[in-house]
């Protein structure tokens, strides 16, 4: 399964740079028991959105991810679950 993910996920991001996709590829968990294939596009220079397509399951997930600052960032999930973070960065 790990050899076809990866496969798959080369085939994904080649497909992606052909389309004009900022980003495309396959995901795992770190279990291994659960793969998405990933689609993201920036909608502006600070809103990123990404859909996910579960390849084993029949959850797909939506994602926000807005850049407010240098140091804030607020993301937001929907799909089997809800969720919104906000995120202060600081680097030392």
């Amino acid at each position: 399964m790990a050899l076809s993910l990866s496969t798959g996920d080369y085939v994904a991001r080649i497909l992606g740079e052909e389309f004009g996709i900022d980003k495309m590829r396959i995901e795992n968990s770190n279990d291994g028991d659960q793969a998405s294939l990933i689609i993201g596009r920036y909608l502006s220079p600070k809103l990123y959105v990404s859909y996910g397509i579960d390849l084993i399951e029949t959850v797909n997930t939506i994602n926000l991810r807005y850049q407010i600052s240098d140091n804030w960032q607020l993301k937001g999930e929907s799909g089997e679950r809800q969720s919104a973070d906000l995120f202060y960065i600081f680097e030392r």
